[in-house]
């Protein structure tokens, strides 16, 4: 079983049949900082296809603008387990012509979201087909069940390009209490 780290890498502008900003297929990938941008698949997974036995674990990254058939941002389909873990990241503009404009589960699959933003997805920010998906102190537009969570403009700077938090955005201070505290030594944000 292979893995792959990124850290501060940028993955744009691509186009494909499916998966244009990339494909795990058995085996562990970890995106640390990094940004999934504007890219297009004619099919599944415009931003990242995480299929059949893959583990797919993000931190502090972005996918945004990203359109395909079925997950716009993330599809995570299993066929055999996988999974994916999102924590810190931003789940913004992508659109689906099907379902999941920001994240699509399907088949045997487990996603856990942590301290996240999936908004402004279209047309539904979350697809489950099946499988298992936790959400805790997570901004979800149309609300998510689960501790914390809340449905809330995020007030970017820039809703287009800029994913930064302005100072009254309700995702401020407002992510878990038991994740390491930020900087200025506040409850992390979402």
């Amino acid at each position: 079983e292979s893995s792959l780290l990124m850290t501060n890498s940028f993955i744009a502008n691509n186009s494909a049949d499916a998966h244009a900003g990339g494909l795990l297929n058995l085996g562990t990938v970890e995106l640390t900082s990094c940004t999934v941008r504007d890219n297009y698949a004619a099919g599944h997974g415009g931003g990242i296809e995480n299929f059949t036995g893959a583990t797919l674990n993000m931190v502090g990254s972005v996918v945004a603008g990203n359109t395909g058939v079925g997950g716009g941002g993330i599809y995570n389909e299993g066929g055999g387990p996988s999974s994916a873990t999102l924590d810190h990241c931003t789940i913004t503009g992508n659109t689906s012509t099907t379902d999941g404009g920001g994240l699509f589960l399907s088949l045997l699959t487990t996603t856990s979201v942590t301290n996240t933003i999936i908004y402004g997805n279209l047309p539904e920010q979350i697809t489950v087909v099946s499988g298992v998906v936790n959400v805790t102190y997570s901004d979800i537009q149309g609300g998510w069940t689960g501790e914390g969570n809340i449905d809330a403009d995020p007030m970017f700077y820039d809703p287009s390009m800029d994913y930064r938090l302005t100072s009254s955005s309700p995702c401020i201070d407002a992510g878990d209490p038991a994740s390491p505290l930020d900087p200025d030594e506040t409850t992390t944000d979402m």
